[in-house]
């Protein structure tokens, strides 16, 4: 498969070696990821975020239970959803869509998580801004975009310990 952002140049057509011959594919997939010839990881990153919603839905009855606190609703989410989400996360170039996407996915489950807000006597879903209070900017582990970054610079520093 050939990959470019150039359409002329994606459609190579069929690769011939010796008396083989190798189809030529628009996408396929490997180790969980989808390989596209744009470069894109968008059907990726959907897929990943369907699994996600598939992974939550499985533990809807610990999530949904109010025997359960909302620490240990957080801590199977992060042991039990988020993996889901982000498995393969680390060969992804995101564009603003697809943090976009991700950071949708991941406030969605926590208003799950958080519940509504009583004000005024009615009932409201909770507002981004007072799920990031709740979160704590200073828990990196609980923003997808922040724990992306963390596992690249993981590897980063795992890499450089080997060539020294």
């Amino acid at each position: 498969m050939v990959t470019s952002t150039y359409e002329h140049r994606r459609n190579a057509g069929d690769l011939r070696i010796g008396n083989e011959t190798f189809e030529a594919v628009q996408s396929f997939q490997y180790l969980g990821n989808i390989i596209g010839n744009t470069n894109s990881n968008n059907k990726c990153i959907k897929e990943r975020i369907m699994m996600g919603s598939k992974a939550y839905y499985a533990n809807r009855q610990l999530v949904n239970s109010s025997l359960v606190s909302r620490n240990s609703k957080l801590q199977i989410y992060r042991a039990l959803v988020r993996p889901v989400v982000t498995y393969g996360s680390e060969s992804w170039t995101l564009t603003m869509e697809e943090e976009r996407a991700l950071a949708v996915f991941d406030r969605k489950i926590l208003r799950k998580i958080y519940g509504p807000v009583k004000e005024n006597e009615l009932w409201r879903i909770r507002r981004n801004d007072e799920l990031e209070a709740i979160i704590n900017p200073l828990k990196p582990e609980l923003n997808p975009i922040c724990y992306l970054l963390a596992l690249l610079a993981h590897h980063f520093l795992q890499v450089s310990r080997i060539r020294v």
